[in-house]
């Protein structure tokens, strides 16, 4: 599985902050063993309760009205890559939400490569396109294209993907907007933290703040960049653990270099009870594989929930854990904000949070992999196509 990427120099790719980014923050240690320091149990405390807090799931009502569907609409969805699942499942459920509501929705495979992106933009205001969505592309990847579509009146709306004006861009605003994970005007890069947070926590709780952690580390992906920066604050408030770092880029998921770096990584760390990827696809690329060298009982922790994970967390490993991002269901959300743009009304709180997941907590089951906040029967608690259908006045 390939990830999600973008950025000129970056490839692309919940309310958390308050269970993860609030935690008391101390010196981190790092190398081969676990520092001396002994981590405060008050900080044990507030961990325990974050993780409690993360296991009940942070989704939220969804919507309860909508202004009607706009009829008609020429609907571009481009996807960093129709390979990489973290990209195709969303824009596959937002083609089939979008063809629900009677859209033309034409779905371009972006490949993974920056001048197809740019290529596909053009294709779509050619094609006399009504809005374009990127699916896990960055704006600072094309922001020429993408001028001239806002040139040409198309609609630009993002979906897991960050604007120019992202911090690590500087540059104009250029989406007319993007979908709102974890709550009110939570940005997504604090959403993105949050499930870092979350990782963290679950790792400090389990080794009772004594984890050595192998951090994949991937900051040419901004995605993968905040999820990391999440991760390492939360963990800070740990005295008593300690992480190295494994530096990954993106021309690392091709070929067996992730697997590799990751086995190097965790053979300089021996005495490693912990691996946190900052994203599943990493860990079906070969992290997996290569945590199989860990001592029995240790930990690995991902992000997303997509199925080959899921399926992993059922059998006992190699991946235990993972915070949950509802792929399929952020592709319905995204039809019907993007409605609301379209329809110049304001964007609304879509109620989607995140929950953490391992094999005795919230394993899905009904679908097998996560969809949103889990009941007790492994089933999602919302049936958000139901609710969404009712909304848009659909037969």
């Amino acid at each position: 599985m390939a990830a999600m990427h973008t950025s000129k120099h970056v490839r692309p790719v919940l309310a958390l902050a308050a269970l993860g980014l609030a935690l008391i923050t101390s010196a981190c240690g790092a190398g081969a063993s676990a520092p001396k320091v002994p981590t405060d149990p008050a900080t044990l405390k507030t961990v325990d309760t974050a993780v409690q807090q993360a296991y009940t799931g942070t989704d939220r009502p969804m919507p309860t009205s909508a202004p009607p569907i706009r009829p008609a609409q020429n609907l571009w969805i481009i996807s960093c890559s129709q390979s990489a699942p973290g990209c195709a499942t969303p824009t596959l459920a937002m083609q089939t939400a979008a063809q629900k509501v009677g859209w033309t929705a034409t779905v371009a495979d972006g490949k993974l490569d920056f001048s197809t992106y740019s290529n596909l933009i053009r294709q779509a205001i050619a094609a006399k396109a009504d809005a374009i969505t990127l699916v896990a592309i960055d704006c600072g990847s094309v922001q020429q294209p993408l001028q001239e579509a806002r040139a040409a009146g198309v609609k630009i709306y993002g979906l897991l993907s960050f604007d120019c004006d992202d911090p690590t861009v500087r540059g104009q605003k250029l989406f007319d907007g993007s979908l709102g994970l974890g709550g009110g005007t939570t940005p997504l890069a604090d959403y993105l933290r949050g499930l870092g947070a979350t990782a963290a926590n679950y790792i400090i709780n389990r080794t009772n703040g004594a984890a050595v952690v192998v951090e994949i580390h991937e900051d040419d992906v901004l995605f993968d960049k905040y999820v990391g920066e999440g991760f390492e604050k939360a963990l800070a408030a740990c005295s008593g653990c300690a992480s190295n770092k494994v530096a990954i880029t993106a021309a690392d998921y091709a070929g067996t270099a992730v697997q590799s770096k990751a086995a190097a990584g965790i053979a300089r760390q021996p005495n490693a009870n912990a691996v946190f990827s900052p994203v599943d696809a990493l860990i079906t690329l070969g992290v997996g594989q290569a945590s199989r060298a860990l001592p029995q009982g240790s930990i690995l922790a991902g992000i997303g929930g997509l199925p080959p994970n899921v399926e992993q967390i059922a059998a006992g490993g190699p991946q235990t854990f993972v915070a949950g991002l509802p792929f399929t269901r952020i592709g319905w959300a995204a039809v019907d904000d993007l409605n609301r743009i379209l329809r110049n009304q304001p964007q609304v709180d879509q109620g989607i949070g995140t929950q953490a997941i391992d094999a005795q907590h919230n394993l899905p089951k009904k679908p097998a992999f996560y969809d949103g906040n889990v009941n007790a029967e492994g089933a999602p608690a919302t049936d958000y196509v139901a609710a969404y259908g009712k909304l848009w006045n659909l037969a």
